[in-house]
């Protein structure tokens, strides 16, 4: 064991754990934990897949369920292609009859048919 936290921090530092890149303080994660993150985002994606598959609506939800469980402990983003594709805030995957989409005024709106929660989000006209 080193004696202060200086060296132990040098000592940590020179098995490769300092990222020189642009990740935020310079300290990038152990390797284990960057293998469970990558793990984690796999399995949300197969979940979200099967939920897609399934036509059982209590089974889509419970898919969903889990795939928010698994990013919450893990400390994973959702990924920016599924984010919209539940309801936040009752948890109810989104297939045809359970969401409403509109476009107004530059948002795409999105009303969850379950407990009618409306969420929007901006997008810009390309020409």
């Amino acid at each position: 064991m080193l004696g202060t936290p200086a060296e132990s921090l040098v000592a940590w530092a020179s098995n490769g754990y300092i990222n020189r890149s642009t990740q935020q303080h310079g300290v990038r994660r152990p390797p284990e934990k960057q293998v469970q993150r990558k793990i984690a985002l796999e399995r949300i994606h197969t979940l979200f897949e099967q939920a897609s598959k399934t036509k059982d609506q209590k089974l889509a939800d419970r898919y969903v369920q889990l795939a928010r469980k698994i990013q919450t402990r893990l400390k994973v983003r959702m990924p920016a292609e599924l984010r919209y594709k539940y309801c936040k805030k009752c948890g109810s995957y989104w297939h045809q009859g359970t969401v409403r989409i509109r476009t107004r005024e530059g948002k795409v709106v999105f009303t969850c048919l379950v407990c009618k929660t409306i969420r929007r989000k901006p997008y810009s006209k390309r020409i």
